[in-house]
Formats: structure tokens, sequence, C-alpha cells
């Protein structure tokens, strides 16, 4: 459904929040990564897990970006959709460690008409 229009907040505002909120839906926390874990190896091996267990195309690149922490990483997958595919990547071992893949805790879920 459009948005409606709030009065005196132009659309490039709520634009801007819609990308932010749909930014944070396409992205999932990775924790328990061993030491040594770099984003390309992270993002290769997620990217090549997902196509192993056909959850998506064979030639596919579902993680687009990554960035990783001391024992943690971010992961940004295409879409929301995809986002929740690669939850299914949770406890897979990685350099000897189980990934822990979640939402972030900035994650909300989708959105829920205000009831009044």
């Amino acid at each position: 459904p459009p948005q409606p229009q709030i009065p005196g907040v132009p659309n490039v505002l709520l634009n801007a929040q819609q990308a932010a909120q749909e930014k944070i839906n396409r992205e999932l926390f990775v924790g328990n990564t061993p030491p040594g874990t770099t984003e390309m190896l992270l993002m290769q091996f997620l990217n090549g897990a997902m196509r192993r267990v056909g959850l998506c195309d064979p030639q596919g690149t579902p993680i687009l970006n990554c960035r990783v922490n001391q024992k943690f990483a971010f992961v940004e997958c295409t879409s929301a959709e995809v986002a929740n595919q690669t939850l299914n990547l949770n406890g897979i071992p990685f350099l000897g460690a189980l990934l822990k893949v979640s939402r972030p805790s900035k994650y909300t879920g989708p959105p829920v008409a205000a009831s009044t």
C-alpha cells in the first residue's frame, strides 16, 4: 500500500526511512566467527553453502556485503526473502566453529499496521 503523506515531511525522507528499514530486513548477524575470518572468506563460504543446499540459484550470489568484527559479522543479503532463507544456515560449521546466523537486534520484523 502507498505510504500516507505526512504534512510537512517530504517524500524523500519517508523513502530514506523505507530504504533503511529494507536494509535492516536484508541484514543478518553472524555470531561465533573464528579468528582469521575475513569478509571475502565468509561471503564466499556462505554463498557457496547457499548454492550447495539449494537455498539460491546455482549461480546465485545471495550475500552482497559483509562486515566482520572480532567475534561476529553482519552480512547483507540481496533481499529480505534471501535473508529468511539464509537463517537456515544457523549452526553451520566454518573453520572449526559453529556459526550463529540470526536477525540483528535492530530487526523488528515485517511492518505491522498500528492498531488504534
